[in-house]
């Protein structure tokens, strides 16, 4: 982590390998702001939650996640928490950071030297997702060029991923490389892991049945995902008219506080 200013890091390390250690370390020996952008609220409450735990005893950290579920009042207290310097370690999502008032918050920031770190998680994601599904992913790489610029080059950039592939490394380089590059690969093949692949040209309504059948079969606990709330909403009905009593649901249309008690429940088992 000892990185010139200006220089970039990507690293892939396997999921549970400790990538969260990377942001942690950058807050605490960083005198500055360490900014983790995030895919997902759920990713964002769950980083924040862990934070909270390993620095309950430095209150100079302070982990904060500013998100579009927060109510006015949330909002402004988190933008004058960070605007007063007392945070050193801020989760957002790239709409944040690429619009809005924290926008105009971190380019002061930037300008006053405050802002050191830049961290994005799970990066494979601005070359997959960032194309026209969230461009806000790709448009990172022209607000790190703009922060860089304006802290007068002491700015740094983590790339962090379990998943890199070729064309990922090589997009990122191309997006995210100001001035020194640097990569950290440890990835590995996963023993235990197995694929179950069904091609499907069924209605929807028959490929349902198909999915309904491999989850009463297939090792739990588990994660279904879905590309638009409606299906998973439906999905989910499903799952509890089959007797599947301890699922629970979250979209980008559940409530803050909902997401967070399913997060709990998730990490304790219960679900």
């Amino acid at each position: 982590l000892a990185l010139k200013n200006d220089a970039t890091l990507a690293i892939s390390l396997p999921t549970g390998s400790g990538k969260s250690l990377v942001f942690h370390l950058l807050a605490k020996f960083t005198t500055g702001l360490t900014i983790v952008v995030i895919p997902t609220t759920a990713l964002g409450l769950d980083h924040r939650i862990s934070s909270n735990k390993i620095f309950e005893n430095d209150d100079s950290i302070n982990p904060i996640f500013y998100h579009s579920g927060l109510n006015e009042f949330q909002s402004q207290n988190l933008l004058e928490t960070i605007k007063n310097r007392n945070t050193r370690l801020l989760f957002t999502s790239p709409e944040a950071c690429v619009n809005g008032k924290l926008r105009r918050l971190l380019d002061d920031l930037a300008i006053n030297g405050y802002l050191k770190n830049l961290v994005i998680d799970e990066a494979h994601i601005i070359d997959e997702w960032g194309h026209d599904f969230r461009v806000e992913f790709q448009l990172l790489s022209g607000l790190q060029k703009e922060w860089c610029k304006a802290s007068n080059g002491s700015l740094r950039t983590f790339l962090l991923s379990a998943t890199y592939s070729r064309h990922n490394m090589q997009t990122l380089h191309k997006l995210f490389k100001t001035g020194s590059w640097h990569q950290v690969i440890a990835q590995r093949l996963r023993p235990e892991m197995k694929y179950w692949v069904a091609k499907e040209s069924k209605p929807a309504k028959e490929r349902n049945a198909d999915l309904e059948i491999g989850l009463l079969h297939l090792p739990r606990p588990a994660i279904i995902y879905f590309t638009k709330p409606q299906k998973a909403e439906e999905f989910f009905q499903s799952c509890k008219n089959n007797g599947l009593k301890t699922c629970a649901l979250v979209t980008g249309n559940t409530p803050n506080t909902e997401r967070q008690e399913t997060l709990s429940k998730w990490k304790a088992n219960d679900i």
